[in-house]
């Protein structure tokens, strides 16, 4: 498998007591919020799995509310205009066979801040270059998680390798 999604080290999870924990330590049984799209409400579900890998090359996304996520070029953020979508959506098919949008600055991204939903403009999308260890955490139906407040995919994390417990991908993109 090649790259898989990705949320930087240090991102705020928010869980399902409306208290925020580090991607990093998240784990399996973890209550977590997700986004139920039928209803426009949160919803708890359970993290069934969580993942790491390393990438050299990620981007950092900034809001006009100042929340800011770091993550993969290919990693989907719901906008309300085209729903999910990314950087690099060509290589979000290439790798998934998934189609989302083009994620552009000035697009409406949902927001979950104080336990209130919202939309955040985004203001700009910076490429950073290095060693960057990056986190995804999978469970329930609804595919996403709030990741420093911002509404991210949680790509339910498939065919990756189990390594003591934890299922691990090691890219450098």
């Amino acid at each position: 498998m090649g790259n898989f999604l990705c949320i930087g080290k240090g991102s705020k999870v928010s869980l399902a007591n409306e208290t925020l924990k580090n991607i990093e330590l998240i784990e399996i049984g973890n209550k977590v919020l997700s986004y139920n799209f039928n209803s426009k409400t949160t919803e708890i579900v359970t993290v069934e799995k969580t993942a790491k890998s390393y990438h050299t090359i990620i981007n950092r996304l900034t809001f006009s509310n100042g929340l800011t996520v770091d993550c993969t070029t290919d990693h989907p953020i719901f906008t309300k205009k085209s729903g999910w979508s990314s950087v690099d959506f060509k290589q979000t098919f290439l790798n998934y066979n998934v189609q989302v949008g083009q994620l552009e600055e000035g697009q409406e991204c949902l927001t979950l801040i104080d336990n209130k939903l919202s939309f955040a403009t985004l203001i700009s999308i910076d490429t950073l270059f290095g060693d960057f260890e990056m986190y995804d955490i999978s469970g329930g139906q609804n595919h996403c998680f709030f990741a420093n407040g911002i509404l991210v995919h949680d790509e339910n994390l498939t065919e990756l390798h189990e390594v003591n417990g934890q299922f691990l991908a090691h890219t450098k993109a």
